[in-house]
């Protein structure tokens, strides 16, 4: 363009020249004005051609300035840093960028080195590498760190390449080209993903991950031992190789399109491992969608939930137990109450009617039933374990031993074999040996009525020593640790299905005819075994017998004999004694004192603790026996009878309690010269123990 301006220049100064020649020679040469004419156009013309040659200039230097500018942009807010270096790693140019993610001025990056803003631990990396850029046409990258003008510590990818930059005299230097990215949020999330992965991999709960067509992609080490399949077995596979069966089609069209409408689902399904065992889990369901919400992947979530359901029963058994031995603990003592009058009475009636076998049999009957309603409640304060009883320490193998060739042989029919298979050495429990007699009594008495159509019954009591294994450990932790005695009654009867063994601890129920059983047998048991810090476990099936097993702690006690029940006392006749009865039920004292006053006592009535205390100063040197009830107003029996001794300390006591007669001495311990009678007693057992007192 500008060699055109010249050439142009050059030419229109000649003809100038010429123009002015010719004037010069001649003005008048008219003929030639027209060459002059001529002359000056074509100047005129070669004149427009240079202002459009000069216009076009400007606009191309405009357009490379705009260019230029253009690049400049680029070049210095591109989302990445530029830097070229020379072979000693010193910044030859850097743009803006890169300043700026290192948060200093150009002009501090430019002619420093960069190895200045190298995060220290990673230098070593930086310098090794270096050299490698310098040699490296094709290029090469690299992760480190770098550290910016406030501290702050920022990851970054390096991509750099060798070049080489030629000059105008030939000479020309290499440089080390280089693209810094900032890369901490990739670096961040990177590690975010390892933590999840790893959280994943170490969680205590199963995790399954399936594509959206329901494909299982991936499962974490939780689902392999809650399962038993390993990985590699179920990749590939759909989930339904875990169903158990137990819900059906319906259950599962309900749960898609819950989680399919909601994102969501959670509820708890039973399922089958690989060995066949089922188990619940508590299982949440949830839908990975992409930018678009379409379905991606379904990440199944669960837990093994079968050992807390289990105790979940066990917890409502217990509260169902404890409310049912709330009701029976209140009840008890006016129940008992009511029962010692009727067998009162019945005594009084008998002798009344003692000409009269036909009315005597009647009354006995009254009196045998009256005796059987409070054995029931017995039993059942036993369960409620309101009835409380002194625990010692018990031969078990010695009492099983006696009582299955005794009693045992006497409830068990000589059509019905009778196995029973014990230890040579002692086994020590802590427990109460009449509770122990009656739980195997109630459990031969099942084990017989569930043989009783099989053309071989048999039956068997088992005894031995238990080391409980790691599943056992598992189902009852409390035990674990403790070596343990376990008792079996075993028989090849009818059997139980689930359902009957989920209620058959509960009281009142029965699978009997209506006559047959209270319902009370198992629970008795149950309450009776709990009471002793053990375990009760039932493994039956139907038509395939059944076996209860009872776990007790052993003990390392040494036993020389086993409690026995107290021994009876011969009645005996009265010699007119004085006893003062206090009572605050008027119709149990009454009858008790027209009993006493037919057997020939003397008697003196109070109605609660205050009056006795008032009628005994009054006769204190004539009451040869004080009976008293436990539970009065005012004064409680047990106060009144301190109060007693004070005044007198030899005085016979005989405490009547609507509880059993061990309430009374683990709430209060011990009293010499008295004796506990539970509510109803028969007259002779009353009359026997208080011989037993005056003689």
């Amino acid at each position: 363009m500008e060699g055109k301006s010249r050439e142009f220049d050059a030419r229109f100064s000649r003809l100038k020249d010429q123009a002015e020649e010719l004037l010069r020679e001649d003005p008048q040469r008219v003929h030639e004005i027209d060459a002059a004419h001529d002359l000056i156009h074509e100047l005129q013309v070669y004149q427009a051609e240079l202002e459009i040659q000069n216009e076009e200039l400007r606009a191309s230097q405009q357009a490379l300035a705009a260019s230029r500018d253009r690049f400049s942009y680029l070049y210095h807010e591109a989302p990445v840093g530029y830097v070229s270096l020379d072979r000693d790693g010193i910044v030859r140019e850097a743009n803006a960028r890169m300043a700026q993610m290192l948060k200093v001025q150009l002009s501090d990056l430019i002619g420093k080195s960069l190895q200045n803003f190298i995060y220290p631990g990673d230098r070593d990396i930086y310098l090794g590498r270096y050299r490698a850029f310098y040699n490296a046409p094709d290029g090469k990258e690299l992760e480190l760190r770098m550290e910016c003008s406030d501290n702050k510590v920022m990851d970054v990818l390096i991509e750099g390449r060798s070049a080489t930059l030629k000059h105008e005299d030939i000479s020309c230097d290499v440089l080390v080209l280089m693209v810094i990215t900032d890369i901490s949020e990739r670096v961040a999330a990177e590690a975010n993903l390892r933590l999840a992965d790893k959280v994943i991999q170490t969680a205590q709960e199963a995790v399954i991950v399936t594509d959206s067509a329901g494909l299982i992609i991936s499962v974490n080490p939780c689902f392999e031992k809650t399962t038993g399949y390993q990985k590699h077995e179920v990749i590939g596979k759909n989930p339904r190789i875990l169903q158990s069966g137990r819900q059906d089609r319906f259950f599962y069209e309900q749960m898609w399109q819950e989680i399919v409408h909601k994102g969501q689902w959670q509820g708890i399904v039973w399922n089958r491992k690989k060995s066949g065992e089922e188990y619940a889990e508590r299982l949440s369901i949830s839908c990975i969608r992409d930018t678009r919400q379409h379905i991606t992947h379904y990440v199944g979530v669960f837990t093994d939930i079968t050992e807390q359901l289990e105790l979940e029963e066990q917890l409502r058994q217990s509260q169902k137990m404890e409310a049912i031995g709330t009701l029976v603990g209140g009840i008890a003592h006016d129940f008992n109450n009511m029962l010692a009058g009727i067998t009162g009475n019945l005594y009084l009636a008998r002798k009344a009617s003692a000409d009269r076998p036909e009315v005597v049999s009647k009354l006995d009957v009254i009196e045998k039933l009256s005796l059987d309603a409070a054995t029931m409640i017995s039993q059942m304060l036993v369960f409620a374990r309101k009835d409380l009883v002194r625990h010692d320490y018990l031969d078990l193998n010695r009492l099983v031993q006696q009582f299955s060739s005794s009693v045992a042989r006497v409830t068990i029919p000589e059509t019905i074999q009778l196995d029973v298979q014990l230890e040579t050495e002692s086994m020590v429990v802590l427990a109460d040996a009449t509770q122990i007699q009656q739980v195997i009594l109630n459990l031969l008495s099942n084990a017989r009525d569930a043989v009783a159509a099989i053309r071989q019954p048999e039956i068997s009591i088992e005894l031995e020593r238990f080391i409980p294994d790691e599943l056992f450990k598992l189902r009852n932790q409390h035990f674990s640790g403790m070596e343990l005695v376990r008792l079996t009654v075993r028989d090849n009867g009818c059997g139980m299905d689930e359902e009957i063994q989920k209620r058959v601890f509960e009281p009142f129920y029965t699978t009997k005819e209506v006559g047959e059983g209270t319902g009370l047998g198992l629970s008795m048991v149950y309450g009776a075994v709990q009471g002793f810090d053990g375990l009760v476990e039932i493994d039956s099936q139907p038509d395939a017998g059944t076996a209860i097993h009872i776990y007790l702690p052993l003990h390392k006690a040494e036993i020389d004999d086993i409690a026995s029940s107290d021994e009876e006392v011969p009645s005996l006749e009265s010699r007119g004694e004085l006893i003062l009865i206090a009572d605050d039920d008027a119709m149990v004292r009454e009858v008790t004192s027209e009993t006493l006053k037919n057997m020939g006592y003397r008697v003196i009535e109070a109605e609660d603790g205050s009056r006795l205390l008032d009628l005994f100063i009054e006769h204190r040197n004539e009451v040869d026996l004080v009976l008293l009830d436990m539970v009065m107003p005012k004064v409680s029996g047990w106060t009144a009878a301190e109060k007693l001794r004070r005044l007198r300390p030899d005085l016979p006591i005989i405490f009547m309690t609507g509880y059993d007669r061990e309430h009374v001495l683990d709430e209060h311990g011990e009293m010499d010269n008295t004796r506990v009678l539970s509510k109803p007693f028969p007259p002779d057992q009353l009359n026997a123990a208080m011989r037993s007192l005056l003689t």
